[in-house]
């Protein structure tokens, strides 16, 4: 993913905070449209601009694609094996193919889209590149090591083909090959995949090629173009990063095009202006050169529109240079890249303006525009305005630049919120349109209203409240206020007597409070054309009489599941005579639940029923009145845990003597099964207590803690005592904190008594 330009884009915003602007200096420029193609490779691309239609050649899909300037297919011509190079004939109403797969070259009608000849290039095995130059067309062909020349003369009855043209060189692969319309007796020639690239020209402006210079480009050469006039060669080479520009009088370097990392394709307008393109992932991918410069006209980036990079000899312009095609790809993608009036400089504006203002107040924008070669003083810039009252924009007064391009102008914008302001140049013959804006966020100014009041006061007593009312541009004496007064009587608030501001912007006024509790004064301004609306407030805690509230069942402790009646009794009030009654089941697995809210009856007592079946918190709510304070009430209940014990493997019950108790008798092989069964709480575990019986007294054997299952049993085998005449006793309890949790209070099981026998 490249994302260089989402960070410089970032940086920019920081930096220049509220300026806006559009078209920065050397900042690359974006595609003006892209469109995907229906092609899984791209070999070449021409424009014909007759029909305003780019021709691009798929040699893995084996066809040529035609779009319009949008990128619409507007036609596909398949069963063009390996189909490569392309070349257009003079009037544009021929294209000619490059079949590789079927050493042919294919003509296609360019007005009806449709093949009209095939020319067999017999011998010259799998022709690649195409070039138009001394009234033939030139194609390089070849495989492996045995790379040639050849040409087609097509301009009498029959075509007249002719091969090995290029043998004074020496071709390891099918060499590419370029020419200009302007300069028809020069071809230049190039192989791809050496390093060095082997480079020759020739002028064919007769009966057969003759040699010009041969000599050495770059490594891995991807593309080169012919200048108009014919004196020079740009190629575009993996290494050097730059597109070497070489004299076709001798192949020497004569100059270059600076750009980055890897050059993969040129093309050269009519008028001589270049376009160089590379394979760069964090750099612009095409830059555009005047004859000769070596300081970009623009630069084109890819990487925001995710297209991919610039694919081999993936630019065509368009002939009169008004537009440039660039060809793109990532993955199996390609997309068609439209570059609208690339010899135009990009042009910079920026504009700054305050960041906030006030109605009807003038302030003040200023800027500057840049760009390629400065524009002349008095440049002639258009200024709207867009806000509320024209959402569509308001056309002000034109500005003017000065010397260095820079510019001001005022005005006062009269409704409140977001301002724009656009400020536009409409381009010239060197010089790309361009726009910035700039937003004042526009709002009466800021009014502040501070309100003191006492903390404390008596009901019926009379108070006083001060305060005041401060903006930038001072308020003039005698501005009213409007009061408010919002208490338990009148919740959603009483308008009181308005008061005005002292000169200093002061006020005061006095009241008596007929509500007890929180009482807020609330003092407003309204605002007005310049100042905004503003409003304060203060709050008074004022006094109520105190009244009684108890609450029955204090520490007791219920058996589980038992239905306790809770009763509040509520002493004097004013008017409320509403009591809530809630309870808090203790773990944190249970809410505090609100099981009555009710009018007490003539006693003054309110009762509600709980389910004991944990410790519960039950507290009694008496919410106030305009006279009477808040009152609570919290007392605490226990319940005790379900808890039940058996045994099991017995061979009967009876006493072991007149006076004793209900045994269990088991044969002293046997070990008894004792199931305790308790209502359940995670991680809740119960004691097991097992006593003795020895010389007369119960002595304590064995007690430990032992986990319940979550259906709240647990059974213990206590083992054979091998032993008759045994005495012995089991219970279970629930031990409140040390059973795992104290959701419950403490309950012990009764004893059941196990005597052994033989």
């Amino acid at each position: 993913m490249r994302n260089r330009r989402i960070s410089t884009a970032t940086a920019l915003a920081v930096l220049f905070s509220s300026v806006a602007l559009t078209g920065l200096g050397s900042t690359a420029a974006h595609a003006d449209g892209h469109t995907v193609l229906p092609v899984t490779s791209v070999a070449d691309v021409v424009v014909d601009s007759v029909h305003q239609r780019v021709f691009v050649s798929d040699r893995t899909g084996n066809k040529v694609v035609a779009t319009d300037y949008s990128g619409n297919v507007v036609g596909t011509f398949g069963s063009l094996s390996e189909a490569d190079g392309l070349e257009l004939s003079a009037d544009s109403q021929t294209l000619y193919v490059a079949v590789a797969g079927t050493d042919e070259i294919a003509a296609i009608d360019t007005a009806d889209l449709t093949e009209s000849a095939r020319y067999s290039t017999e011998t010259a095995d799998s022709p690649t590149t195409l070039a138009r130059a001394g009234g033939k067309l030139w194609f390089g062909y070849g495989k492996g090591w045995s790379g040639n020349i050849g040409s087609l003369d097509l301009s009498g009855a029959e075509p007249v083909l002719a091969v090995a043209q290029g043998s004074s060189s020496r071709w390891y692969y099918a060499p590419r090959l370029a020419s200009s319309p302007a300069a028809p007796g020069v071809l230049a020639a190039a192989v791809s995949g050496l390093s060095p690239a082997a480079v020759a020209t020739y002028d064919v402006s007769g009966d057969a090629p003759e040699l010009i210079a041969q000599g050495e480009a770059g490594s891995n050469l991807r593309d080169l173009a012919v200048t108009p006039d014919g004196d020079q060669v740009v190629t575009a080479s993996g290494s050097p990063y730059k597109h070497q520009v070489l004299s076709t009088t001798d192949l020497k370097e004569v100059g270059s095009y600076p750009t980055d990392a890897y050059p993969n394709a040129v093309d050269i307008a009519a008028d001589g202006t270049v376009a160089a393109g590379i394979d760069g992932y964090y750099e612009p991918d095409v830059y555009i050169f005047k004859p000769g410069s070596t300081e970009p006209v623009r630069k084109y980036d890819f990487a925001d529109t995710d297209t991919g990079t610039l694919v081999p000899d993936g630019l065509a312009w368009e002939p009169d240079g008004n537009r440039l095609f660039a060809v793109t790809g990532t993955g199996s993608t390609y997309h068609l890249n439209t570059l609208n009036t690339p010899l135009k400089a990009v042009t910079t504006v920026t504009v700054s303006a305050p960041s906030s203002g006030v109605p009807g107040k003038p302030l003040t924008v200023t800027g500057k525009i840049s760009g390629g070669d400065a524009l002349p003083a008095g440049t002639s810039l258009s200024v709207t305005r867009t806000d509320a009252t024209s959402p569509s924009g308001k056309e002000l007064a034109p500005v003017v630049t000065g010397e260095d391009g820079a510019f001001s102008f005022t005005d006062a914008p009269s409704v409140e919120g977001d301002a724009k302001y656009t400020v536009s140049y409409a381009g010239d013959a060197g010089h790309a349109p361009a726009s910035a804006t700039s937003t004042v966020t526009v709002s009466r100014s800021t009014t502040t209203v501070t309100v003191s009041a006492p903390a404390t006061a008596t009901r019926a007593k009379s108070l006083t409240v001060t305060g005041k009312v401060a903006n930038a541009a001072a308020l003039p004496a005698g501005t009213a206020l409007t009061v408010k007064r919002t208490d338990l009587e009148s919740p959603s608030g009483k308008a009181l007597a308005s008061v005005k501001t002292k000169a200093d912007g002061t006020f005061s006024f006095t009241d008596i409070p007929s509500a007890g509790g929180d009482v807020k004064y609330s003092v407003s301004y309204a605002g007005d054309t310049t100042r905004a609306a503003a409003s304060g407030s203060d709050t008074v805690a004022v006094s109520r009489t105190a009244t009684t509230l108890s609450l029955n069942n204090s520490g007791k402790v219920y058996s589980y599941g038992a239905d306790v009646t809770f009763t509040a009794h509520l002493g004097t009030t004013y008017k409320n005579r509403t009591v809530e009654i809630w309870a808090n089941p203790y773990g944190s697995d249970k809410p505090d639940v609100l099981v009555k809210k009710a009018t007490v009856n003539s006693s003054g007592n309110v009762s509600a029923v709980v389910d004991m079946k944990r410790d519960t918190t039950v507290t009694a709510v008496f919410a106030g009145d305009a006279r009477t304070a808040p009152k609570s009430v919290k007392v605490t209940a226990y319940a005790q845990v379900s808890l039940s014990t058996s045994l099991a493997k017995y061979y009967k019950t009876g006493k072991v003597s007149a006076n004793s108790s209900t045994y269990y008798w088991y044969r002293k092989t046997t070990g008894p099964l004792f199931t305790t069964t308790m209502s359940y709480f995670p991680g809740r575990n119960h004691r097991l207590d097992v006593d003795v019986y020895v010389q007369g007294q119960w002595h304590r054997g064995f007690s430990e803690y032992f986990e319940l299952g979550t259906d709240g049993k647990s059974v213990i085998d206590l083992g054979a005592s091998d032993e008759a005449g045994l005495r012995v006793r089991v219970r279970s309890a629930y031990i409140n904190d040390s059973s795992g949790d104290n959701v419950n209070s403490t309950t012990y099981s009764s004893w059941k008594y196990l005597y052994f026998t033989n």
